[in-house]
Formats: C-alpha cells, structure tokens, sequence
C-alpha cells in the first residue's frame, strides 16, 4: 500500500454497492483526480459502498484494500491501481478514469463551466438525485456566468433564465417573477423560507452563491408549501480548505463603482476547522436620472469536521440597500400620450421617495453518519427582512390636456420572519432485493408578515412638460404628518413529516415517490376590519410521483403532483387575502446528452390545473399549459446556452387582469478567439418576451382599458481578456442596442418598470 493517507481535501462520497470500475469512477469524479487501471486487473473486483467524508486517498484506499489490490501515487493528484502480488505477465493499457468540469484546451479559463447534471444533483423529489435522472425540470445556473455580462443581482440572473418573466409591484417598486403562468414565491436558501416576494429579493447580490437551482413546475415537497409555477433554491459558496483571495472591482456608465472580494482557507488545520468570508460594496444608478442605489452585504461560513462522522456548519448572509431615490416604476400611459420607444432619461418620482431595506439569514447545520449507509442531519434556520419606503399613491390616470397627476403619499414599514426546524434520517436499504433510498424528514415552520402603513397628510401634483413627459416640479416638501395608520398582520405556522423514496428497479429504472403530511394554520389581523382576526387550520397531503427512464445517453421521465397552495394570497397596502387553492398537474419530458456530454438538450411538455380546497372562494388561477425546451454545448472554444418556453391557458375570469407571454426565449454564445496572441472571448446573450395583453382598471369607474404590450427582445454582449492566470479584465454592454422594454407590469394599477438603457461598464478580476 500507498505510505501515509492524506487528511485533506475532505469530500462527501456517496458510493452504491456495485463493481470496483463504478466506485473508481464515482471517486474521480468527486475529486476531480486522474485514476489508471488495468481493465483485466479491476474486472471481476466488487465495492461495498459508503457514504463518508474523507480524502480522495482515504476513499480510494478504503475501495482497493478491500478489493484486495494497492495503489501508487504518481504526481498530486495521479493514482495507479496495481495488484497486490507481483505480476509476471506484460501488463494491458490502462483505462484512465477522469471527470473534470474544464474544457481540453487553452482558453478553458476564459468561460464559465457548465454544471454537470450527471453529477450535480437536486431533491426536487423529495430525495437526492442527480438533475439528469429527476423526473422534472430544473435548471442549475452558475451566477458566474453572467457577471461577465455586469448582471450580479438575483433578479438581473432570473429575469435572463429559461422559463422566468418578471412584474413588477407598483406599491413596493419591487420586481416579482412568474414562471409558467403563477407567482414565484417564496425564495429558498438551501431549502429553507428566506424571504416572500413583498421583499425587494431581485435586489439580493448573487456574489454570496455557489449555483441557483431552479425548479420549474408545480411541486410542494422540497418546500413546506405547495407552488405552482417555481421554486428558486439559492446554494451559498461552500467553505474552502484552500486559501485564496479573489477581489473584483467594477466602474460604469450608470455604475458609480462595484467592489467585491470572496476569500477562504482553512483556519485551524489540526481541527479541520475551514472557513469562507465573502463582501461587496455597490451604488449605482438605475433606468432614469437622479436615482442613487447603495449596497453593502456580506456572507461569512464555518465548516468545521468534529470527526471522521460529525460535521457542524454555520453560516449568515446580511445585505443593506437603500434607494436614495425611486425612480423605476411609472404610469403606462395607455391614453395614446406617449408611444414608449425607449428607456426614459427623467426620474418620474418625488425626489423625497426611497426606501431601505435589510435582507439576513441564518443557518445551523448538524450531520452525523451514523453508518456507512445512514445519516441523520439537524438544521435550524432564521430569516429576517425589514423594509421601510416612502412613496406616492396615484388617485387619477394623466390627464390629457393638462399632463398632470395628483397623489396621496404613504409610508410603509414591512417585517418578516421565518424560523424553520428540520430533523431528518437519510439511508438505503433492500425491499425485495431492489435497493431503495429511504428519506425521512419532520419539519416546523414559523413565519410571519408585518405591515405598518401609514397615510400621511400630503396632496400633491406632478406636472410633466410636453413631448418629453419630464417631471417639472420633483422638488417638492417631504410629507411628515399621519393622517391613518393601518396595520396588517399575517402568521403562519405549518409542522410536516415528509417520507420520500426512490426505488431504483434496474440501473436504467428509477421511481421516486414522495408523500408531505403538513397541519397548517394561520391568523390574519387587519386593521380595516376593526381589529377582526381570520383564522383557519388544515391537513392535508402534498403527493409527488415520478419515474425516469434511461435509454443510452436519453433519459425520459414523466411526474405527477398533488399539492395544495395553503399560503397562496396577497399581502397588500390595507388588506390581507389568502386563497387556499390545490394544483394537480403532469409533467412529460426527455434529457439528453449529446456529442460525448458535451452538449445537453432537454424538452418537457406540462399540464396544470387549478381545484378548490376547503371554503375558499371561487378559483383565481387559470388552468396552464405549455411545454419547454433548453439547449446548452461547451467545446474548446465555443460554450452555447438556449432555452424556449411556450405556453398556454385558459382565463377562468373575465377580469383577469393580464395575459401573460406565450413565448420567452433566451440565448447565450460565448466564443474565445485562438487566432490571438491574447487570451480573448466575446460573449452575446439575447433574452425576449412576445407581445403581451393587459386588462387594467381606472380610477374612475369599475371598467378596464386593455393595454397591449409589444413584443421585445435586449442584446447584452462583453469581451474578457485573460491577462494572464489570475488576472482578467472584462468590457461588457447591456443593451447593446438600446432597446426599450419593460423590465415588468404592475398587474393591478397598470404601472410599468422600464428597462435601463444601453450601459458600458469595464471589470476587473485578480485572483491570489
């Protein structure tokens, strides 16, 4: 055998019984090592399986003694695999076993890495599988990928991802997203509440994070509640036992300035204590004038291995925003005054509006294995928001002749909390000689919404000059009298056992199986009521059902949801509405791996529809349907990312207030230039939505105004120059064209948030 076992890197293996090739190449591909063997010498050898933390060393020498054979080390990270006796015959070529996220060739450097979906893996679910092999769509995006196009909130990242439109609130100014027809909410940080979509969480800086797991389509086991339209599961920046320091440094047109810097390392080697700290520091300026955004967060992570079976893990993200000035969202001015063809350069809004907002979240995580094939983990969790803004209240749409408005001002204080428990055993086991992973999981969440508004003794009026629509009295006095204070109150509690299996019936065969039991209740107070408190309790089930299929490289899949929708409502500026609704949907699609895994291509088709649970009022979702596809290739010099989405529905009222797209598409080209002596790549990325229809009120009567939205589509592009291995500098463009669009509609009051316009800004990278 090989001398001493090295103690780090540490990696979580999770070997299946089955040949020594198999676990051979699960360790290469965890660990990212080069492994070479005699294929005669391995053939008839067998692997125990085992889920531990250990070194690439400790794992393969736990598999090769077993098997009764030893391995050299040949450079840092080369093994060989030799028999344990002398061998006297000349020895057959070897077959290397490697698995590596880079491309073979020099400019590798220059793109960002596709997520593999063969070794990635989600429990969309209810239980570990790979993204390949989960009978529904999701999608892995790397923020990394877009920050070389300046995109480096969470919203710009979502808005430019398969299957995700945004809208926008006109009460908060904030962006909220929408996948296959419904709401997206809530925001998940390692599967835990983090925030609801009253909270400006587009504004969250995507630096913090390793990957976001997008989960499209109904589903409500991965979360305490049933939701029909996605789920965005936000994974923090692992710890690191290597030490680095990265820093990045931004300037733009409308980006005042950007600094970033991720480090990590270990910190006390002999205890195996790692940690990562990760800050940023923003102010930028948005779509129209005077608007001044500033940010400062930060993201701090221990790990820290208590023993070859015990890992505890800590981490906190926190972020300030304030908005100086607010400025994104306006009145569509659908009364033929203005055709809009392209980003405004006026700041519509009072310049006393702003606001500010205080995003933080807490985890605690407890893992013990208890044996090779069990593992019991304890988590505990805590989410805190709070915004506060000041804001005006339209009473009229523009009048014609005059291009005046009148308006009330309201200030508005929002609190939200959620703690969240999680006790959960994990294993495998044999029912019927079929191998069977078994996850058993007892949940409690609390959570609860906040609202103080306050109606303040102001009247004022905005008069804009004609042609350019410029607002010409924004100077106005800074309302400071109360004149009604109202208070919303909403608590949620919801305690779940979930039982989640996955039946493997062959190697190409796999049925997941997943059932929640969750008892919920909430109370709701408003104010308007004259301190009347709604409250209800329910049972009931959230049942998931899939089957995957693997034909060579294509796998095929087809699920089947029952969930219930017990949060789904509103929380608005004086009432609160909540509308229990239950989902039963279907999904059918196909994933598969193209040109020896370096492309993927995967198409679903889905069906939903809407049910009334308990005494809720008449249905207000309409019944959706659709189908998707996305498309994505890395070779040596060229990386390719495409998705389409159409979909249809069926409207269930006859004031239903918007149509929503029946098309989005989006599309990614990264290309490195070889023919150079320097290291460059030019990317491209077009995003599109179709023409929309909207069915929006008046102040005047009870009528509605249809609004017709046009088709539009933003060409954003950038080129990255590799100065050398740790250093880049990157000159990206957004809307290269300068195109005009609304970054989303308010649904209700017919505003609309505008996209900024063409903006240039350079970066750059240094790594240590």
């Amino acid at each position: 055998m090989a001398s001493k076992v090295r103690a780090e890197p540490y990696y979580a293996f999770e070997l299946k019984k089955g040949d020594l090739r198999q676990c051979l190449t699960a360790i290469a591909q965890r660990a990212n090592v080069f492994i070479s063997a005699d294929s005669r010498l391995i053939a008839d050898k067998s692997c125990s399986g085992f889920t531990l933390r250990l070194s690439a060393e400790q794992a393969l020498a736990k598999v090769v003694t077993e098997a009764g054979l030893r391995y050299q080390q040949v450079g840092e990270a080369h093994f060989v695999i030799q028999s344990d006796k002398i061998s006297t015959g000349e020895p057959g070529a070897p077959t290397e076993i490697r698995l590596t996220f880079s491309l073979p060739d020099k400019h590798t450097a220059l793109f960002t890495p596709l997520p593999d979906w063969q070794e990635a893996t989600s429990q969309s679910s209810g239980i570990t599988q790979s993204l390949k092999q989960t009978p529904q769509t999701v999608s892995l995006v790397d923020p990394r990928a877009f920050q070389s196009f300046s995109q480096t909130d969470l919203g710009e990242v979502l808005r430019a991802s398969p299957g995700i439109y945004s809208t926008s609130n006109a009460i908060t100014g904030n962006r909220e997203f929408r996948a296959r027809g419904n709401l997206l909410n809530p925001f998940l940080v390692d599967g835990q509440p983090f925030a609801e979509s009253n909270f400006a969480v587009s504004e969250l800086d995507a630096v913090y994070f390793d990957l976001f797991e997008i989960n499209r389509g109904t589903n409500g086991i991965q979360q305490d509640n049933g939701v029909n339209s996605a789920s965005v599961n936000l994974l923090p920046k692992p710890a690191s036992d290597s030490r680095f320091l990265d820093l990045s440094a931004g300037y733009g047109e409308l980006l005042s300035r950007r600094l970033s810097a991720d480090l990590g390392g270990t910190l006390l080697a002999p205890s195996g204590l790692t940690g990562r700290l990760v800050m940023v520091d923003q102010k930028q300026q948005d779509a129209a004038e005077y608007s001044r955004n500033i940010r400062s967060g930060g993201y701090g992570r221990l790990t820290w291995q208590l023993s070859d079976a015990t890992t505890l893990d800590f981490y906190h993200i926190e972020q300030h925003d304030k908005q100086q000035e607010r400025s994104k969202i306006r009145p569509l001015l659908y009364a033929d005054l203005s055709p809009y063809d392209g980003p405004l350069s006026t700041n519509f809004w009072p310049s006393w509006s702003g606001g500010a907002q205080r995003l933080a979240f807490s985890h605690l995580l407890l893992e013990h294995q208890l044996n090779l094939v069990w593992r019991v983990r304890l988590s505990l969790s805590k989410a805190r928001q709070k915004s506060d803004i000041l804001f005006q209240e339209f009473d009229s749409f523009p009048d014609r002749q005059s291009l005046s408005l009148s308006y009330w001002a309201y200030q508005q204080k929002l609190h939200y909390k959620a703690d969240k428990s999680v006790l959960s055993l994990d294993g495998e086991l044999e029912l019927y000689s079929l191998p069977v992973s078994i996850s058993l999981t007892a949940s409690s969440t609390y959570s609860r919404s906040l609202q103080h508004l306050n109606e303040m003794d102001y009247q004022g009026q905005l008069v804009m000059q004609p042609g350019s629509f410029k607002v010409l009295n924004r100077d106005q006095p800074v309302p400071d009298s109360v004149l009604a204070s109202y208070i919303n109150d909403l608590r949620v509690k919801v305690d779940s056992i979930k039982l989640a299996s996955l039946i493997r019936l062959s190697e190409s065969t796999q049925i997941s199986v997943s059932v929640r039991r969750n008892h919920s209740q909430y109370a709701a107070d408003s104010s308007i009521f004259f301190g009347e408190t709604d409250k209800d309790k329910s049972q009931y089930n959230n049942l998931y059902l899939g089957i995957s299929q693997a034909i060579g490289d294509i796998q095929l899949y087809a699920s089947y949801t029952d969930i219930v929708d017990f949060r789904s409502g509103y929380l608005s500026m004086l009432n609160i509405g909540l509308l229990p609704t239950r989902h039963i949907s279907s999904e059918l699609g196909m994933k598969a791996d193209l040109w020896q895994r370096k492309g993927q291509f995967s198409l679903s088709a889905y069906q939903s529809r809407p049910q009334k649970f308990g005494l809720a009022p008449d249905l207000t979702y309409a019944n959706q349907a659709g189908w998707e596809a996305e498309f994505r290739y890395q070779g040596q010099a060229v990386q390719v990312n495409m998705a389409y989405a159409r979909r249809h529905s069926q409207q269930p009222m006859d004031n239903f207030s918007v149509q929503f797209p029946d098309t989005l598409y989006r599309a990614n080209l990264a290309y490195a230039l070889p023919w150079t002596r320097l290291n460059l790549a030019l990317g491209a990325a077009i995003e599109g939505e179709s023409r929309q229809h909207y069915l929006l009120r008046t102040f005047i009567d009870s009528n509605r105004v249809e609004v017709t939205q046009p088709a539009s589509w933003r060409l954003n592009a950038y080129c990255t120059w590799q100065i050398n291995g740790d250093s880049a500098l990157t000159l990206s463009v957004k809307n290269v064209l300068d195109k005009g669009y609304f970054d989303g509609v308010d649904l209700v009051r017919g505003w609309a948030a505008y996209g900024a316009p063409r903006q240039v800004a350079i970066t750059f990278d240094q790594h240590f």
